[in-house]
């Protein structure tokens, strides 16, 4: 976890989650949409083919790339996942020469405003 400035007017520094997966740098918010657990004390998990970060107080399913929170439920044939909309604000993170981390933060990013939108997928071998 690491704390970014977010401006001189007095703001509190935001708390970011960087997640490396296979060399790739994920940035999100560090605090759950749902009730400001600390993500850093959650899992990373492979959840129906996605990285997720699996919140330590409600165990939501966030994926790290999208920011999306998803939701697995079983049907007779196959486990269903259910992306219920993009609630976690996700940041553009890079990686210097010098192997630096650096964190754009995505003021703008618009976040789903209800339970229960979304699109189901079916997870392809029944797994998560």
């Amino acid at each position: 976890r690491v704390e970014v400035p977010t401006g001189s007017n007095g703001e509190k520094p935001r708390q970011i989650l960087l997640v490396e997966h296979s060399g790739t740098i994920y940035a999100l918010d560090g605090r759950c949409f749902h009730a400001g657990a600390p993500l850093e004390m959650g899992d990373i998990e492979d959840y129906g083919g996605r990285l997720c970060v699996r919140c330590p107080f409600h165990s939501y399913h966030i994926d790290v790339k999208t920011g999306e929170h998803l939701q697995a439920r079983q049907t007779m044939t196959a486990t269903v996942i259910k992306n219920m909309g993009k609630r976690q604000r996700t940041h553009k993170a890079s990686v210097d020469d010098q192997g630096g981390i650096h964190v754009t933060l995505d003021p703008n990013m618009k976040v789903s405003p209800k339970e229960g939108e979304g699109e189901e997928e079916t997870a392809g071998d029944g797994a998560l």
